[in-house]
């Protein structure tokens, strides 16, 4: 792509026309986006029409200088993806209303013929959930899946933490500009996703801040890119039910982990399984329901689990996924508090158990 129609593609993101509206305008002018904005008599009768507003945005940046912008997308690696270039991924051409540009952060190779999973669910998501998607998410991303989510906090997150930590790829797709961490504590999750062979990616302009009716937008994109999705641990009103709903309507398979009935945050995955998704607990139920075969259940060069003394294994028998503390291991076993905690202490040294918020244990991911 060359610098003048780079200038074309930034400058027509620039007027933050509506994705319908402006793959009308593209397919007018036959993607050409130089002749495009040549017709300004043309655009001006356009935007005018349709908004006010529009028609004030495309008289400012018209003619803007843009050196500010090429300079920002050339320092900070962002690779600017229009719907007209080979890189651009072909199954988001399938969906309704495909974004005309895509910017991304990473070396991420959109057109693959690996399997593509998109993992949504809750932001507020207890460890039950944060265990599940990032359980899956690295098993299935040991086995050559990749991992798409929207990088907020909860399960989303976890998809991408359990991507990398089966050393996997994995794409987030934001809801603002590639180049603005939100939210700031994943900076560094972000950081290594790009690092790592994956990719941020967007719509909008690299430096476009957070607003709320960004991220229903950008479901369709997380539900465009993939497969198939799972959902763990969403409410009944939620991102992550919206995401499910774009992906039936695009052709794609949507899976649910089913929770806890009496709390709200599984009442949307236990009416999907309801519905007639297919209901998911492990890895391997994926990939059967994608149409691959059983993967491989063991961590590359080496047992999950680590020896554990027979007092030790007595007590990460009683540990699972849901948060338990001291008093009951010492209810359950018998045994003094001082000879708990210090088995407690060893499990916590081997990396099979974890501390979580009210001094309570949980078994880690990786056990």
């Amino acid at each position: 792509m060359t610098e003048r129609e780079l200038t074309d593609w930034i400058r027509f993101c620039h007027f933050e026309i509506l994705p319908e509206k402006a793959n009308e305008l593209l397919e007018y002018f036959h993607y050409d986006i130089g002749e495009l904005l040549k017709s300004e008599t043309y655009l001006s009768g356009q935007f005018e029409q349709n908004a006010g507003r529009q028609l004030e945005r495309y008289n400012y940046w018209k003619n803007k200088d843009l050196s500010e912008d090429l300079k920002f997308i050339s320092d900070n690696d962002v690779q600017v993806i229009p719907c007209v270039s080979d890189k651009y991924p072909r199954k988001l051409k399938n969906i309704y209303d495909p974004p005309p540009v895509i910017f991304a952060k990473g070396t991420a190779e959109f057109n693959t013929d690996a399997p593509v999973l998109s993992v949504v669910g809750s932001r507020k998501a207890d460890y039950y959930g944060l265990s599940v998607a990032e359980t899956i998410s690295r098993d299935l991303s040991r086995n050559g899946f990749i991992i798409v989510s929207g990088g907020a906090r909860g399960i989303d997150s976890a998809a991408h933490r359990g991507s990398l930590a089966g050393g996997g790829v994995t794409w987030s797709v934001f809801g603002c500009g590639v180049c603005v961490d939100y939210p700031k504590e994943n900076s560094l999750l972000f950081m290594d996703i790009a690092a790592s062979g994956g990719a941020l990616v967007s719509e909008y302009l690299p430096r476009s801040d957070i607003a709320k009716f960004r991220f229903p937008m950008r479901n369709r994109i997380i539900a465009g890119l993939c497969d198939a999705i799972l959902v763990i641990q969403a409410p009944a009103q939620s991102g992550a039910l919206i995401t499910a709903g774009y992906g039936r309507e695009y052709g794609s398979d949507v899976f649910a982990v089913p929770g806890n009935v009496d709390d709200d945050r599984n009442s949307g995955t236990n009416a999907l399984i309801k519905d007639g998704c297919a209901l998911i607990e492990t890895a391997d139920d994926v990939a059967f329901n994608m149409g691959y075969t059983v993967l491989e259940a063991t961590v590359p060069g080496g047992e999950r689990v680590p020896a554990l003394e027979p007092g030790e294994q007595r007590i990460f028998d009683l540990i699972t996924t849901k948060p338990v503390n001291t008093e009951y291991i010492m209810q359950q076993t018998g045994l003094p508090v001082t000879e708990v905690n210090i088995a407690l202490t060893y499990l916590e040294l081997k990396g099979v158990i974890k501390r979580v918020p009210g001094n309570c244990f949980v078994r880690s991911v990786l056990s």
